[in-house]
């Protein structure tokens, strides 16, 4: 028997395939770490990758990813960023998001105007971008103008004229009935007279009312017909005085369609240059004729009240002429790209919007300039980021998110409306189209709790 030490047995022993392998693959003892020399403090360096934003290197897939979904301009699709505090998920979300907006032009502005058929109900305007602002300052030159030509126009002398004309023939109408009556009763010997309480008849004799005695001593057959003639007359003349009201409307409405003419004739010279001007945008053309025909409607509300310190003042003390003001809740810069905001405080009302209102003596009033937009409506057409936590931990904000963008369309209502609670009598604004990309950002369990839990 021989026996080997190890290095002669393996000097002896044939060499394995897997030996043959670790051996080209070992690394030899020098190079098994890498001295760093020098290390650049230069924050503003390119990353190692020029698609990733700097501060984020190692976290490709991630920002392919969120690159991704935000680039997807489908319906339904948003975008759920997870991460831990810490880890600059916002920073990253806006500067994709921005530099996605860039390549998106500024969406439409939006306005809510008064809804002549339905104050309770206003109306939706979109105009192109820039053009909210434009179109608000246009109306309210259009409403100085119209508080100083309404009052002139009832001052001129051709309306006055027209207007004693208007008395004088109603004046005539009465007098020309007295006058059928009094003849009428006249040829019978009757008399019409005047009393604090009304209008009685009484027999005539020698052009002198006779009285209860001397009639009485007048023959029987005498007394009959009398009496027959006065009851004739009496159903006449109670049919003149119940047709005295309908002369008094008829004069009323001949009245209100003069005022109607006079303000017609002042306004429609006001109206005609911008309904030239806004004769491309269809529902902006509609409602300033709608609201031109409102004033003449309603052109005796115009005319100036008898107090001069309160011209244009309804019951509720607010102006006439503000019903036809323009609420702009969405004003967008054609030069800006599509919007890009965060929302630090995801309410129900900063999301979706509310109605305000007024106390006035104890009493709550609104109309439609009290309209404020939320978030929706400011990103509608761009972006809008929002912390998950936080939408959850405000009430109803979950919700109404949920439903903005399954109905695809933003609708403005009190939270109490919202759930069948009576409330006071607030507005109903026509909903707004939403077309809007939303990113919320949160932790990964939040993500898997919603995607359990909320169906």
């Amino acid at each position: 028997m021989v026996i080997l030490t190890s290095e002669e047995y393996a000097e002896c022993r044939p060499v394995t395939r897997i030996e043959e392998q670790a051996a080209r693959l070992a690394v030899p003892e020098n190079r098994l770490r890498t001295i760093c020399a020098s290390l650049s403090t230069d924050v503003t360096a390119p990353a190692d990758d020029e698609r990733t934003p700097v501060g984020h290197l190692g976290q490709h897939r991630a920002v392919e990813s969120l690159r991704f979904g935000i680039g997807l301009e489908h319906e339904g699709y948003n975008v759920f960023v997870l991460g831990p505090p810490g880890s600059h998920r916002h920073a990253l979300v806006e500067t994709l998001a921005r530099a996605q907006a860039v390549s998106k032009s500024a969406p439409d502005d939006w306005c809510y105007v008064n809804n002549f058929h339905d104050p309770e109900r206003p109306r939706a305007l979109r105009l192109p971008t820039g053009k909210g602002a434009e179109f608000k300052e246009d109306m309210h030159a259009l409403i100085d103008e119209i508080r100083i030509a309404i009052p002139a126009v009832f001052e001129d002398d051709d309306y006055r004229n027209q207007l004693k004309a208007l008395e004088e023939e109603l004046q005539q109408e009465l007098k020309s009935q007295w006058d059928t009556i009094r003849r009428k009763a006249g040829k019978d010997d009757i008399a019409v007279l005047q009393t604090p309480t009304g209008y009685v008849l009484a027999p005539v004799r020698d052009d002198k009312v006779i009285d209860d005695e001397e009639f009485e001593k007048l023959p029987e057959d005498e007394r009959q017909s009398i009496e027959q003639t006065i009851q004739a007359l009496s159903e006449e003349l109670q049919a003149h005085i119940e047709s005295l009201p309908k002369l008094r409307k008829k004069h009323h409405e001949r009245i209100r369609k003069l005022d109607q003419e006079v303000t017609a004739h002042a306004v429609t010279a006001l109206f005609q240059d911008l309904q030239t001007k806004y004769a491309d945008m269809v529902d902006v053309a509609r409602y300033l004729e709608a609201a031109r025909q409102d004033i003449i409607d309603n052109a005796q509300d115009f005319r100036q009240s008898e107090e001069p310190a309160l011209p244009f003042l309804r019951q509720d003390n607010t102006s006439l002429l503000a019903g036809y003001e323009v609420n702009l809740i969405v004003s967008n810069d054609p030069e800006a790209p599509a919007p890009v905001i965060y929302e630090a405080n995801p309410s129900y009302p900063n999301l979706v919007g509310k109605v305000e209102h007024r106390a006035e003596m104890g009493a709550l009033f609104t109309d439609f300039r009290m309209v404020r937009g939320g978030m929706l409506q400011q990103a509608n057409g761009g972006y809008l980021i929002l912390d998950i936590h936080r939408v959850l931990g405000r009430p109803l904000a979950w919700e109404a998110l949920k439903q903005a963008l399954f109905t695809k369309q933003v609708r403005i209502e009190s939270p109490a409306e919202t759930l069948g609670f009576a409330t006071t009598t607030t507005l109903k604004p026509e909903p707004i189209p939403l077309d809007i990309k939303i990113i919320l950002v949160g932790e990964r369990w939040l993500y898997y709790l919603l995607s359990m839990y909320d169906k």
